[in-house]
């Protein structure tokens, strides 16, 4: 890696923690419904929004702060589990042991259910069991309390969609931070999905913390002609805030280094 280029990695994601959250009044999006996902990689990689703004009730949580996406007419379910992810990651970044845990006894009280419509939303509003395991052990690292039927498996499927690559980036991630490291079957996939979507700097970063490859995810972030990769939705704060994400993670690393 070049001298300079650690310095230049922090001033890029300067300019993105600057920009993430002027353009829409403090939020990447108080508009769209995928708003609490990337407020919640946002807030990971360090930008000072306040993610409690799409906290309906305790440890019930919406796609965006009020006025609220609603079913059938915005969205096709209250909440899903990208965006919990996205919540999570901040939450934990942040060590909100009461935000974290009251997800958690929220999922308890109501079977996992996280939102509405419930049954005919099952696939987006009931917590995976990946999703539960990560909620617990970063419950765990913080000194809490499990809840109960918090099941702590991690399997992870080849994706089929774009977006699929992103929320396994953001679930694993979130698990490295809480367990101080993956598991074999987590490196196992973030190579593969790094070899599937080649130039994916998200992907190359999070591969890098293991494969040791951080120079070729330095030179992508810092690449002139960078494109945002497909599953980033066309609005320039979530760009700013994948960015931020991604640039704050291998930062990080190289800080460890």
């Amino acid at each position: 890696m070049e001298p300079d280029e650690p310095n230049r990695l922090e001033e890029l994601e300067r300019s993105h923690l600057l920009s993430v959250l002027e353009l829409e009044d403090d939020w990447p999006s108080r508009v769209d419904c995928d708003g609490s996902l990337w407020a919640g990689v946002a807030c990971a990689g360090g930008a000072s929004l306040d993610i409690y703004e799409a906290e309906e009730s305790p440890g019930r949580w919406r796609r965006r702060p009020a006025p609220h996406c609603e079913v059938p007419d915005d969205s096709r379910s209250t909440i899903s589990n990208d965006m919990l992810l996205g919540i999570m990651s901040c939450l934990l970044h942040r060590q909100d042991l009461d935000g974290l845990q009251g997800i958690s006894d929220y999922g308890v009280e109501n079977a996992w259910v996280m939102g509405d419509p419930f049954p005919s939303g099952i696939g987006e509003v009931v917590l995976k069991p990946v999703n539960r395991g990560y909620l617990c052990r970063a419950i765990d690292s913080l000194g809490g309390a499990r809840g109960r039927n918090c099941t702590i498996g991690t399997v992870y499927s080849s994706p089929s969609q774009d977006y699929v690559y992103h929320v396994q980036t953001v679930g694993i991630y979130l698990d490295i931070m809480a367990t101080g490291g993956a598991n074999a079957t987590q490196i196992t996939r973030m190579q593969k999905n790094t070899e599937a979507r080649p130039g994916d700097c998200l992907l190359m970063t999070t591969d890098s913390l293991y494969s040791g490859n951080t120079e070729a995810a330095a030179d992508c972030w810092l690449d002139p002609d960078w494109q945002p990769p497909s599953y980033v939705r066309p609005r320039e704060s979530y760009t700013h805030a994948h960015r931020v994400y991604g640039l704050s993670i291998l930062i990080d690393h190289l800080k460890g280094e």
